[in-house]
């Protein structure tokens, strides 16, 4: 009883306190660019017949390896994995461990549990929290200087965990996987310069040689989508990186947990930049799963994200499920399994501070990891029963993952006033 007043509390606290910092910003952001472009089916010649998408929005890495078993055990095993964010540790497990069962043995070790509990909370007081934010908002108000993206951060992991089982080549289980993640176009020396204009990041895609070559051409959907973002609209492959590093990197979201430099010189940040990487999957497969979330309710997330990026994340999670993929698996009402299960960073209104998601009893974060996974087999399988691009069976359709257009189309919202219908729906 007293979780659920904690988090109940704590987000009416938040909503009264950080109120005052969202509202000038949001009328700053960029919006998408006005010939909206539907995501649409996969291109000729794709190179794998069926991809999974791990998309971030949560440290949820067992509800996705969940997804996985359940489209196994209906002979739906996918080629190739794209993960992004907290869904680059699961792509990090699949693509290194073969079996399922060998998957949940090692999400459920002690060894993995003591490895998250080693992250250590730094700056966790509430106001040390707000005044991040400030930070984050005031660069916008302020002028157009580079961000400190590099310090300040809530959690801090060492740059690499020791997990011998993701230091295994890209494929090794037989799955491929794609991992996303931004490397940042200056130092930590730079942070106040003057950004001229400059795009500050770019998006990067760790995996194996082979699949590297199928998105050697890609254009950054961000930069494309949101010209005035701060995403160049060039990407980059990195085939030189074992998964377990390039999770460690796609996971540093800003605000919460540091960034990583490698050995070119580069720092690298979170699997943000792209949170929803369905034209990744659409450039490298035929058939695609995707799961349909939720969009962000809190302020934290948005915006260290925004105004990292320079761009509304609930407007590209619109864009995304106005397109096109085989089969959505509904996690639109995830919000409860995070509240009890999940992983995530949490605000302790007793304490007013932040607190690590990660339980300190093992058999309470074993119980979390079995919960995780059974939601991810089921609406994987629930998944397949719905007709190719079916999007009734979604639960939870609002503001902040889809278009009014959406919703009118899917009787979801009585619509008075006449539109045209965004196609593939």
């Amino acid at each position: 009883m007293r979780r659920a007043v904690q988090g109940t509390d704590m987000r009416k606290l938040l909503s009264l306190l950080l109120v005052a910092l969202s509202v000038l910003p949001l009328a700053c952001t960029p919006g998408v660019r006005p010939d909206w472009m539907v995501v649409r089916g996969p291109r000729e010649g794709s190179r794998f017949e069926r991809a999974l998408v791990f998309p971030g929005g949560g440290f949820q890495f067992a509800m996705f390896l969940g997804m996985l078993e359940g489209l196994e055990s209906h002979g739906e095993r996918p080629d190739v994995i794209i993960g992004a964010c907290g869904g680059a540790v699961a792509a990090a497990i699949a693509t290194t461990i073969a079996r399922s069962a060998e998957r949940r043995a090692f999400i459920e070790s002690e060894d993995f549990f003591r490895i998250l509990r080693s992250a250590t909370m730094e700056k966790a007081r509430l106001a040390s929290v707000l005044a991040k934010l400030w930070h984050l908002n005031w660069r916008r108000w302020s002028g157009d200087g580079l961000p400190n993206v590099f310090t300040g951060t809530l959690v801090h992991l060492p740059p690499q965990l020791p997990l011998p089982e993701l230091d295994r080549p890209f494929g090794a289980s037989g799955i491929r996987a794609v991992i996303v993640a931004a490397r940042v176009g200056f130092q930590p020396k730079d942070v106040g310069a003057p950004r001229d204009g400059r795009k500050l990041y770019r998006q990067v895609f760790f995996t194996d040689p082979d699949t590297g070559l199928s998105l050697r051409d890609l254009e950054s959907p961000i930069a494309r989508l949101f010209p005035d973002s701060a995403v160049q609209v060039p990407t980059e492959v990195l085939p030189d990186q074992r998964p377990g590093v390039a999770a460690r990197l796609s996971i540093a979201d800003p605000f919460y947990l540091n960034p990583v430099p490698l050995d070119d010189g580069y720092y690298y940040l979170t699997g943000a930049i792209d949170l929803y990487p369905l034209e990744t999957a659409q450039g490298l497969a035929k058939k695609i799963w995707m799961p349909f979330p939720s969009g962000f309710k809190t302020f934290p997330e948005q915006k260290a994200i925004q105004n990292t990026f320079d761009y509304d994340n609930n407007r590209r999670l619109q864009y995304v499920t106005s397109g096109f993929a085989a089969r959505w698996i509904d996690i639109s009402d995830v919000g409860g399994l995070y509240a009890e299960h999940g992983f995530d960073p949490r605000f302790d209104v007793w304490s007013l501070s932040v607190k690590t998601g990660v339980p300190e009893s093992y058999e309470v974060y074993r119980r979390s990891v079995r919960a995780q996974w059974e939601y991810g087999r089921q609406r994987a399988i629930e998944a397949l029963r719905e007709p190719e691009n079916g999007k009734r069976h979604i639960r939870v359709m609002d503001d902040t993952n889809t278009t009014r257009e959406v919703r009118c189309t899917l009787g979801r919202e009585n619509c008075r006033e006449p539109f045209h219908p965004a196609p593939n729906t």
